[in-house]
C-alpha cells in the first residue's frame, strides 16, 4: 500500500492532492492515515523514496518537495531544520541547474537550515552511510566524514557504476 501511495502521489503538489482525495472519505480511516504517514508523499524519484523511507524507519519523517521561500526542497525535517537535496547525475549535470542548486543551498542556509546534498549514486550505492550521516546531523553529533575517495564505489571501483 505504501509503495502504491509513493508512486501515485509524486511531485510538488502531491501533499495537497492527498488531502483533497482524503476529503472524499469524510473521516479518514486510521489505517489509511498510518499508511500515508509511512509513505514518501511528493518524492520525485525512486532514489528519493528509498532515502526518505530509510530515514522514516529511523524515526525521522522528512517532508518531500516542500516549498520554502522560492524553492522546492527534496526533503525537509522541520524539527531540526535539516534539508536534504538529491542530485541526479543526468539532470544536475547542466551548468544552469548547478548554479541554481548553489543558490538554492545558500538560500537554505540563509534561512537557518542545515543543508545537505547527495548524488543519486551515493544513495543508490551507499544508502546506510548516507542515512547514518543525516541522522548524525539531525542529532547534533559531530563526526569526521571519511575521504570519499577511500570508500566510495565511484572512486574505488569506477567500472562498478558505469564510469571509465
Amino acid at each position: 500500500a505504501v509503495a502504491l501511495l509513493d508512486r501515485h502521489y509524486t511531485g510538488r503538489h502531491a501533499r495537497a492532492q492527498v488531502e483533497k482525495d482524503l476529503t472524499a472519505f469524510g473521516r479518514t480511516p486510521a489505517i489509511l492515515r498510518r499508511r500515508i504517514n509511512g509513505a514518501s508523499i511528493g518524492a520525485d524519484s525512486e532514489t528519493e523514496r528509498t532515502l526518505f523511507r530509510a530515514l522514516r524507519k529511523r524515526g525521522y519523517a522528512f517532508e518531500c518537495n516542500k516549498l520554502i521561500g522560492n524553492y522546492f526542497r527534496d526533503g525537509v525535517y522541520e524539527p531540526k531544520k535539516v534539508m536534504v537535496e538529491i542530485h541526479g547525475h543526468q539532470y544536475h549535470n547542466h551548468i544552469n541547474v548547478q548554479v541554481k542548486d548553489y543558490w538554492k543551498a545558500n538560500d537554505a542556509v540563509a534561512r537557518g537550515y542545515r543543508h545537505m546534498s547527495f548524488s543519486d549514486i551515493c544513495i543508490d550505492l551507499h544508502l546506510a552511510r548516507v542515512v547514518d550521516l543525516i541522522v548524525a546531523v539531525i542529532e547534533g553529533e559531530e563526526r569526521e566524514v571519511e575521504l570519499m575517495g577511500e570508500w566510495h564505489a565511484a572512486w574505488v571501483q569506477p567500472s562498478a557504476v558505469g564510469m571509465r
